[in-house]
């Protein structure tokens, strides 16, 4: 039997999918360390797995253009 070290279980944070890899493994591309801010500023890290990440990416979009119509008002009208 083969020993392998130097294996790193990646679970995410949303939808729970798990996937042990190697150091250096092309699928490392698949994992995606997200920082969040809540509203009271406390710091979030989360790891999305690719699907989930495509999902956040477009809720960062979303959030995005809300964000810039909020400025784009004058004086809070």
């Amino acid at each position: 039997m083969a020993k392998t070290s130097g294996i790193t279980c990646c679970e995410c944070d949303r939808c729970g999918e798990k996937e042990f890899l190697s150091e250096g493994a092309p699928a490392w591309s698949n994992w995606h360390s997200v920082t969040r801010y809540s509203m009271d500023g406390v710091r979030m890290e989360r790891l999305l797995c690719r699907e989930c990440f495509e999902d956040y990416k477009m809720l960062m979009s979303e959030q995005d253009a809300g964000f810039n119509g909020f400025m784009g008002e004058k004086g809070g009208k």
